[in-house]
């Protein structure tokens, strides 16, 4: 998995945003999303910051899926 030092674009910043703001409406923790959706913490914290990379689409489904965003998620 490749992680950029670049700044996060608009679209990832958007995104991060919408994730925040949804696992805050659910009620859920870090801890407790990242269980749901089968990921690791760390994934959360850098969704929830703007750091995507290429190597996410599958993790990045599944947190998108797990909060209901789903659309989002580009398929």
């Amino acid at each position: 998995m490749s992680i950029s030092n670049d700044p996060p674009s608009d679209y990832h910043q958007g995104l991060a945003s919408q994730v925040r703001a949804a696992r805050l409406r659910c009620a859920y923790s870090v801890e407790a999303l990242a269980e749901l959706a089968s990921v690791d913490t760390s994934v959360i914290v850098r969704f929830e910051k703007g750091n995507f990379s290429g190597d996410d689409t599958l993790y990045r489904e599944r947190v998108l899926d797990t909060l209901g965003l789903g659309a989002l998620a580009g398929r």
